[in-house]
């Protein structure tokens, strides 16, 4: 799965995306997206990859407080993102990790954290100074 944070609908329109059109072509595209309240990046990614609506899986902004825990979640926190106490759902990851499937997962919301004490078997800590084309070159390199 791949997501464009902030990325329009019809950004692909607008230029020449021989390799995203592959990606569709080859794959699965959703037409639309009807966001989880609030329409936040955390909240929203952790949807996807559970299939919770945020009051269930937990993560409910970016940055909150949660009073059963009585502890401050935030993406500004590494502490906090690496916290598995924070997400109540289990993500597609664990899932497929629980089947044998081998997972992996570069910048995507709770895989920095061992939940049910469980990671995918590839992923990064987020890093903001990784240049895109590294990333990229990252992720194609664990199809080899």
């Amino acid at each position: 799965m791949i997501s464009f944070d902030g990325f329009r609908y019809d950004y692909m329109n607008f230029l020449d995306t021989p390799n995203l059109d592959y990606f569709e072509k080859m794959g699965v595209k959703a037409d639309g997206l009807i966001p989880v309240f609030p329409s936040l990046t955390f909240p929203n990614h952790y949807s996807i990859a559970t299939g919770s609506y945020a009051d269930k899986h937990n993560i409910t902004g970016n940055s909150f407080y949660d009073k059963s825990l009585k502890k401050k979640y935030s993406l500004y926190d590494r502490d906090a993102v690496q916290d598995p106490q924070f997400y109540k759902a289990e993500p597609i990851w664990i899932t497929a990790e629980k089947q044998g499937i081998k997972s992996a997962s570069f910048f995507w919301v709770g895989t920095e954290a061992p939940i049910k004490g469980i990671s995918p078997s590839i992923f990064k800590y987020y890093n903001g100074d990784i240049p895109f084309k590294t990333r990229i070159d990252s992720v194609i390199s664990w199809f080899s």
